[in-house]
C-alpha cells in the first residue's frame, strides 16, 4: 500500500447509493489502490430496506500528484522566478516542491480526479459482469462513469476545508470593493476564479455609466424634461455603445493577462485538450493519421443529430414566445385600439388575445393603474426561469446525444445552444415592443419592470432561497436517520482502507453532509451576468438607471455567490 502522510487531508469524496453492495465496494477499492489512490476514511449510513450508503474519503502520496501534474503540464513556479511546465524528471528546479502545499488545493483536486479517470473497464470487463454491472465491453470507458451510468455512484467532488473556505468566504463578505481572486483561484480552481475576476471587472467598469445615468436622470428632473424630449438621452445611447465595445475588448486582455498569472493560459497551450470524452461512444478503428487505435464517430451520423437539437430548441423558442405574448396581452401591452391605422380591427392584429388583454382594461384586475399590474411581470419572470430551468436539462440531454469526441466541443455546444435560448427568452419582448408595436413608451415600462423584478428574483434566489433549503434539506435528513436509528444493516469492512484513523486526519467536516451540499456550477451565473449586460447596454436609452442597479447587484451577486460556493 502507498504511504500517505497523515496530517494530509482528503481530497476528493465518492459517494456510492445503496446499490453499491459490499462485493462492489470491496472490486472500487481494489481498483482505486492498484492506480495509486489511497482510501483514507469511509463512512455509511443506513438506507432504504436494510441497505446502506457509502463515502470514501481520496487521496494519493506526492509521487502520484506529480505524475499527473506532469501529464496535465500544470505551470508552476522555478528556482529561477519564472513559471514553467511541471516536469518530473526536473521536480528539484520547481520552489517549494518538499511543501505539503506546493499544489494548491484546486489543483489537488483536479489532479486526483484524472488518477481517478484514469481507471479504465477494458481489463476488468468480466469482473463487472460477474458484478452485475451494466457496462460496454467494446467501450473503453472510465470506471468512474461505468459506475454513475449504473447508479452505482452518484456523487464526486472536492472535500472542502472548512477552515480554508470560511476564510475565504468571510473576505468575500468584507465591505469592500475588490475580492480575495488569488486565495478564490487556488482554492476553486481557474473556472471559479475567473467568474468572481469577470464580475468584479465588469463591476467596476458599471460605476462611469452608473454616475452618468444618475446625472442624466436629475438633469431630467431638474429641466422637467420626459426621456423622450431630453436631448441628452441620444448622447447617453452612444456612450454606452462606446462604452460596451471598450468593456469588451479590455476584459479580453485582462483576461488573458490574469490567465497567464495563473498559469492557466500555459497550461491550455501545452496540454492537449482534445482528449476524448469517457461518454463517447464509436467503433474501433485505427487512426489513419497517428496510426493508434482510437473511438470513431462518423460525422454523417452527427448530422440528423444536429437537426433533431434545432428541431426541440425550436419547439422551445416557440414556446417561450407564446409565453411572452400572452403575457403581454396580460400586461395591456398588445391591443389594435393603440393603432387603428395599422389594425382598424381587432381580429387583424395577429397576437393579440382578448380573452388576456381585457383584464388589463379600465377597472379589471391587471389594470396598469393599481398595485396588481405587477403581477403579470412576476409570473412572466417565473415562467421564463421555468423555461430556462427545463430547456437547460433538455440542452444538456440534446448535447449528449450529439456524442461529442472532445469536452471542448461538448461545451462549445452546450453553450451555444443556453445562450440562444435564455438570450431570446429575455429579450424577445423587448424587440417584439421596439420593432413590432413600435412603442417606445410600452417598451420603457416592461424593460423597468422585467429588469428590477429579475434583479430582485436574482437576489432572493442566490441569497436567501438557497440558505433557507439547506436548513430545511438538513432538519429533513437528521430525522431520516433519527427514524433509521434502530435499522440493523451489516455495512462493508473494506480491506482496502489507509491504516490511519481517522482521529489522525485532518477531516474537519462530515462526508455525508459534503453530499447534501449543492453543486455549484459557474455556467448559469455566467449566463445571468450575461443578460444582465445585454440588458444595461442594448436598451440604455430607455432605462439609464439600469446600470446603477446592475452594480449594486452585481456587488450582492458577488457575496452571494461566496456563501453558495
Amino acid at each position: 500500500m502507498a504511504s500517505v502522510d497523515p496530517t494530509r487531508p482528503p481530497v476528493l469524496l465518492l459517494h456510492f447509493t445503496n446499490k453499491a453492495t459490499t462485493p462492489i465496494l470491496e472490486f472500487v477499492g481494489q481498483q482505486l489502490v492498484s492506480s495509486g489512490i489511497i482510501v483514507l476514511h469511509s463512512e455509511v449510513r443506513p438506507s432504504d430496506n436494510g441497505t446502506f450508503e457509502t463515502c470514501l474519503a481520496l487521496t494519493a502520496d506526492q509521487s502520484t500528484f506529480e505524475t499527473e501534474a506532469d501529464k496535465l503540464a500544470v505551470i508552476k513556479e522555478t528556482v529561477e522566478g519564472i513559471t514553467d511546465r511541471f516536469s518530473v524528471a526536473e521536480r528539484t528546479n520547481f520552489v517549494g516542491i518538499d511543501e505539503p502545499n506546493f499544489f494548491t488545493s484546486s489543483e489537488y483536486a483536479q489532479l486526483l480526479m484524472e488518477r481517478l479517470d484514469s481507471i479504465h473497464t477494458k481489463d476488468v470487463s468480466e469482473t463487472l459482469t460477474q458484478l452485475g454491472i451494466d457496462h460496454d465491453s467494446t467501450n473503453n470507458a472510465s470506471l468512474r462513469q461505468t459506475l454513475a451510468d449504473s447508479d452505482i455512484l452518484d456523487v464526486v467532488c472536492p472535500i472542502h476545508n472548512v477552515v480554508e473556505r470560511d476564510n475565504i468566504m468571510w473576505k468575500c463578505l468584507m465591505p469592500s470593493w475588490s475580492n480575495p481572486l488569488k486565495e478564490i483561484q487556488m482554492y476553486y480552481g481557474e473556472e471559479v476564479g475567473l467568474y468572481f475576476f469577470w464580475v468584479g471587472r465588469m463591476t467596476d467598469w458599471l460605476c462611469v455609466p452608473a454616475l452618468g445615468g444618475i446625472v442624466l436622470y436629475f438633469a431630467r428632473m431638474y429641466n422637467g424634461d420626459t426621456i423622450d424630449d431630453c436631448e441628452l438621452t441620444p448622447y447617453y445611447g452612444l456612450f454606452m455603445f462606446l462604452w460596451a465595445v471598450c468593456f469588451t475588448r479590455c476584459y479580453q486582455r485582462d483576461e488573458v493577462r490574469t490567465a497567464f498569472r495563473w498559469g492557466t493560459y500555459q497550461q491550455k497551450l501545452i496540454y492537449d485538450h482534445q482528449q476524448v470524452r469517457s461518454e463517447f461512444h464509436g467503433i474501433s478503428r485505427t487512426s489513419p493519421i497517428t496510426g493508434q487505435p482510437e473511438r470513431y464517430f462518423p460525422r454523417i451520423k452527427r448530422v440528423p443529430l444536429y437537426c433533431f437539437s434545432i428541431l426541440v430548441t425550436g419547439v422551445m423558442l416557440i414556446i417561450a414566445f407564446f409565453f411572452m405574448i400572452a403575457f403581454l396581452n396580460l400586461e395591456g401591452y398588445i391591443h389594435p385600439s393603440h393603432n387603428r391605422n395599422r389594425w382598424p380591427l381587432d381580429l387583424d392584429h395577429p397576437f393579440h388575445i382578448d380573452v388576456l388583454a381585457q383584464l388589463a382594461r379600465p377597472g379589471e384586475i391587471f389594470d396598469p393603474n393599481t398595485n396588481f399590474a405587477f403581477i403579470p411581470v412576476i409570473l412572466h419572470i417565473g415562467v421564463i426561469k421555468i423555461l430556462n430551468t427545463i430547456y437547460s436539462k433538455i440542452a444538456t440531454w440534446l448535447t449528449d446525444v450529439e456524442n461529442h469526441k472532445t469536452e471542448d466541443n461538448y461545451q462549445n455546444s452546450l453553450i451555444i445552444k443556453r445562450f440562444l435560448f435564455e438570450a431570446f427568452d429575455a429579450y424577445v419582448g423587448l424587440f417584439y415592443l421596439a420593432c413590432f408595436e413600435r412603442d417606445i413608451q410600452k417598451l420603457r415600462e416592461e424593460l423597468v419592470m422585467i429588469f428590477l423584478v429579475d434583479t430582485f428574483r436574482r437576489i432572493f434566489l442566490e441569497t436567501i432561497l438557497p440558505q433557507a433549503l439547506q436548513y430545511i434539506q438538513g432538519k429533513l435528513q437528521q430525522r431520516k436517520l433519527a427514524a433509521s436509528d434502530d435499522t440493523t444493516i451489516n455495512p462493508p469492512q473494506l480491506s482496502h482502507l489507509s491504516p490511519h484513523s481517522r482521529e489522525n486526519l485532518e477531516i474537519t467536516t462530515n462526508l455525508f453532509e459534503e453530499v447534501m451540499l449543492e453543486e455549484y456550477d459557474t455556467f448559469d451565473d455566467y449566463l445571468e451576468i450575461l443578460i444582465e449586460f445585454g440588458y444595461v447596454t442594448l436598451f440604455a436609452s430607455a432605462y439609464p438607471l439600469a446600470a446603477y442597479i446592475a452594480a449594486m447587484a452585481n456587488v450582492i451577486e458577488l457575496r452571494s455567490d461566496s456563501i453558495k460556493l
